[in-house]
């Protein structure tokens, strides 16, 4: 694998492009082992190594969702530990795209409720910590009251992006 080694190593010391980010995404997303081997070095190392790899790692998600499909309970297991916005959007953003693990969603929503009502939070995490509240609130129809006492408390002290998806949100559950 030492071709893939050398394409982390110049991925991980320069900002990458898009097209540069593609070429990462088809080099990785074709075996379970380098997924897993990406969400090692999300695990053990520093930004910015640590964010680009869960954003090669949301992009072969994007593609090749089974890869993910294994990981997700490790992943819900390392949001806490997580201090890079990008590292946690990228995986709340891949989590968005999933079933939840029965046994980890307790753990997940109260994760995504105190990053929607953190101050110190991107809105592009609390957005898609919104979505997987919403997305669960299908099995658990109690979540649908508080999420919708959340979000209206937070659409004041937020960007337009956060309002525009809380009153999306807000009228699916009202509507359910």
């Amino acid at each position: 694998m030492p071709r893939k080694s050398n394409l982390l190593n110049t991925f991980f010391q320069s900002a990458p492009s898009i097209r540069e980010r593609e070429i990462f995404i088809e080099a990785f997303c074709k075996s379970q082992k380098d997924f897993n081997d990406l969400l090692d070095i999300v695990i053990r190392e520093k930004d910015p190594a640590k964010w680009r790899a869960a954003w090669i790692m949301d992009g072969c998600d994007e593609k090749n969702p089974t890869l993910s499909e294994k990981s997700l309970c490790r992943i819900i297991r390392e949001l806490p530990t997580l201090r890079s916005e990008g590292t946690l959007r990228s995986f709340l953003r891949l989590l968005s795209r999933h079933e939840i693990p029965e046994a980890d969603r307790g753990l997940l929503v109260d994760l995504c409720f105190q990053y929607m009502i953190s101050d110190i939070h991107i809105v592009s995490v609390k957005v898609y910590a919104m979505e997987i509240i919403s997305r669960l609130c299908k099995s658990y129809p109690d979540l649908s009251c508080e999420l919708l006492t959340v979000i209206e408390d937070q659409l004041d002290n937020n960007s337009a992006g956060f309002k525009a998806r809380g009153i999306k949100i807000i009228r699916k559950l009202q509507n359910r």
